[in-house]
């Protein structure tokens, strides 16, 4: 199974997790942590004299990787192997980012970025994080946050319901748009089709299909 590599949504994470960081301390949790690329980057900023940090994945080649680059400073019990928040049940974190798969299949399918990577996330792109957000309440302490991208290749009308059913402030941040690949833009028709059912949203600028990705950072978990 291959690693999912670092890209904008992860630098656009890392930049919001940087700031909540630097506002709370505690339990730190990367879910779909890839290569820990993230977590790295945090340790090097914030140190783990504040925090104590926990990483997962569905691949365990992954978390073979990760554990390469972050053992020490952390243990082995920093890392377990699993799909969303199901390896973490009975604890608590005031910190989670959430970098699991989170586009439409059909774009997933079309695309580079997950060759040899799962993905399953629906046609909405929202199968995953359903599944994260009826859980959150038992996963996130009462004054924690909770870090995740929109990407606009997934249902955002219905991620953002999504979201504001789960918690009582949701922000929006650090929104970046980028150019369509080719290889996807190649099958018009389905495009076309996601856009119409409103599974994706595009803009075009300058005769080229531009997505969005955003950062949600979320607080006051509705228990």
């Amino acid at each position: 199974m291959a690693i999912f590599t670092p890209n904008l949504t992860s630098k656009l994470l890392l930049k919001s997790a940087t700031h909540a960081l630097s506002k709370q301390t505690g339990e730190i949790l990367e879910l779909g942590c890839g290569s820990g690329w993230i977590t790295h980057a945090l340790i090097s900023a914030h140190g783990t004299s504040s925090h104590n940090y926990w990483l997962s994945d569905i691949s365990e080649e992954a978390i073979e990787s990760s554990k390469a680059s972050l053992i020490p400073p952390l243990k082995i019990e920093n890392f377990e192997v699993g799909s969303r928040l199901n390896p973490w049940k009975g604890k608590q974190f005031d910190v989670i980012i959430n970098d699991i798969a989170g586009i439409s299949d059909e774009i997933a399918e079309a695309s580079e970025w997950y060759r040899g990577v799962p993905f399953e996330a629906g046609l909405d792109g929202l199968d995953n994080t359903r599944e994260v957000l009826e859980d959150i309440s038992s996963f996130l302490s009462s004054e924690g946050v909770f870090v995740a991208p929109l990407i606009s290749l997934s249902n955002v009308d219905t991620y953002r319901s999504l979201l504001n059913d789960a918690f009582d402030e949701v922000i929006f941040e650090n929104r970046k748009y980028w150019p369509m690949p080719e290889e996807i833009i190649e099958d018009r028709e389905m495009i076309e089709q996601l856009r119409r059912d409103r599974q994706i949203v595009l803009e075009e600028k300058y005769s080229k299909l531009l997505a969005f990705t955003e950062i949600c950072v979320c607080r006051n978990v509705k228990k």
